[in-house]
């Protein structure tokens, strides 16, 4: 079970841990990927025009851009997965709660039915007894 107090996620009664913390982290880390992407960028167009680094390099680099954002994406979509996990229990006893509700519904419909027939009952009877006593 996952409960919110605040900004922390407290997950069972194991792991508790920060969300803005992680958040700033991950952020970080984006930031700086995108530093590293610009840098290999820059470095591309200086080996297009006949400077700086050889193929190899330029390659390794683009490799490893490419290997920060999988794994940057990566983590984007295990945390949007992850944070609404807990919504499934909420969500189960939401239709349980609209079970519930529904049948009571439905009783209450059914007593109603029952006294509108009751009520039709004593109004002929009271007409009945009106035209007896008149």
């Amino acid at each position: 079970m996952v409960s919110r107090v605040n900004d922390y996620y407290i997950i069972g009664n194991m792991v508790v841990f920060k969300m803005k913390i992680q958040e700033e982290l991950i952020n970080l880390v984006k930031i700086l990927l995108l530093l590293f992407a610009l840098f290999v960028l820059y470095q591309l167009i200086k080996f297009i025009f006949g400077g700086s680094w050889e193929k190899e390099d330029l390659i390794i680099g683009l490799l490893m851009f490419n290997i920060g954002l999988t794994i940057s994406i990566g983590l984007s979509h295990f945390g949007l997965k992850a944070s609404h996990k807990y919504l499934a229990g909420q969500f189960t006893s939401l239709a349980n709660d609209f079970k519930d509700l529904s049948k009571d519904f439905r009783k209450l419909d059914s007593d109603f039915r029952s006294l509108t027939g009751d009520f039709k009952t004593l109004t002929h009877e009271f007409r009945i007894h009106l035209k007896d006593s008149n």
